[in-house]
């Protein structure tokens, strides 16, 4: 998961949520040694300001307000679930996200696929 070659990781609830804390963490303690070095002295503030852009679209890529929430897999409708401190933003996108899943009937296919599959009998 760290290395970013999963499009999805299925789990159950305890492991994703175990994982899913460990990554926040590891990024936000990164984020802080980073920004740390950055604020150092004068020329380490100076190469902050050349890289500031990059550093906010890299920051905002790992933001989980940006998402809004993950699907649970398993009921009949999508279900999002949001992060617990969610603020407004990231419940707009969770809503974003469900809305989007509706429309495209992920449950839907996931289900046809599912039915279709001879090793899930």
């Amino acid at each position: 998961m760290p290395k970013g070659v999963c499009d999805a990781v299925i789990t159950d609830g305890f492991t994703g949520n175990i994982a899913l804390k460990l990554i926040e963490g590891t990024a936000s303690t990164l984020f802080k040694l980073i920004k740390g070095a950055l604020y150092k002295n004068i020329l380490n503030k100076l190469a902050a300001l050349v890289i500031k852009k990059d550093l906010y679209s890299l920051k905002s890529l790992m933001d989980s307000s940006e998402v809004g929430g993950a699907l649970l897999l398993g009921a009949a409708k999508p279900v999002i679930k949001a992060h617990g401190n969610s603020d407004a933003k990231a419940i707009k996108n969770a809503i974003r996200q469900a809305v989007s899943f509706a429309k495209a009937d992920v449950i839907g296919t996931i289900s046809k696929h599912l039915n279709n599959n001879p090793e899930t009998e």
